[in-house]
């Protein structure tokens, strides 16, 4: 639930984040980029979920040589 006293946080990201995290790649330019809220969490489903569809390929892999 958001707290009514805090701000949402206004889009891109990437104007906001430390130089320590830009050079870390905490996340790829083109969500940080996104400067609207719809765009910018289908970006982030869909980096999320091709990120668990590489989980799932490692798991499965993993699991057969056991």
């Amino acid at each position: 639930m958001l707290n009514p006293r805090e701000e949402i946080p206004t889009l891109p990201l990437s104007d906001r984040l430390t130089d320590e995290a830009k050079a870390n790649n905490v996340a790829p330019e083109h969500i940080l980029n996104e400067t609207h809220y719809r765009e910018f969490l289908e970006s982030v489903l869909e980096h999320g979920l091709y990120a668990l569809s590489l989980f799932h390929e490692l798991r499965d892999k993993y699991k057969q040589e056991t």
